[in-house]
């Protein structure tokens, strides 16, 4: 069939100028349908988001109202240094020999020689012995029998101590590795 269209042209614009705003209509229809949608399902969402980090701040306020009235944060406070302070003591622990031990050494190796005054001076990693030796003999077995041990690395004895042959009283400086 032929297609005649016996309409006079401005009545064709007009029937095109209603299809166009039927068709924006429409699609127009549609995106309002999704927007109101979307609105009506996500906004309870964002409305109890908001209440539920409204309630998360004021619960942690509590908490940490709770924590300063309780004198928790003093208490953790203490805990840290006192852990500081049990980190610094083991590291020391770590770097160093007992003393005792080089107490019990020396007093072992005095043999015939009467030990009266023992000074640890920790700084220095040194003590001062000070005694009394039957004889010369006795002080120069005793201080070679210090040499010997290990642990210590220099015994310094003044020449004070060798002028007399018995009957000493001596002084002793004994350095620690």
């Amino acid at each position: 069939m032929l297609g005649l269209n016996l309409l006079p042209p401005v009545e064709k614009r007009n029937l095109a100028i209603i299809w166009r705003t039927r068709v924006v209509m429409l699609i127009s229809g549609g995106v309002v349908a999704v927007v109101a949608i979307g609105v009506l399902l996500l906004l309870p969402t964002y409305f109890f988001i908001g209440l539920q980090t409204a309630e998360t701040v004021r619960a942690a306020e509590l908490e940490r109202q709770s924590q300063a009235q309780s004198g928790i944060e003093a208490e953790i406070t203490r805990i840290r240094a006192a852990n500081r302070l049990a980190e610094i003591v083991e590291q020391y622990q770590a770097g160093r020999r007992p003393v005792f031990g080089l107490f019990e050494t020396v007093i072992r190796k005095a043999g015939g020689v009467r030990i009266e005054n023992l000074e640890f001076k920790g700084k220095e990693r040194q003590f001062v012995l000070r005694g009394f030796a039957p004889t010369r003999q006795d002080l120069l077995a005793f201080v070679a029998a210090l040499e010997a041990d290990e642990a210590i690395a220099e015994v310094s004895s003044p020449v004070a101590n060798l002028i007399r042959e018995v009957a000493i009283s001596f002084s002793l400086t004994i350095t620690l590795n």
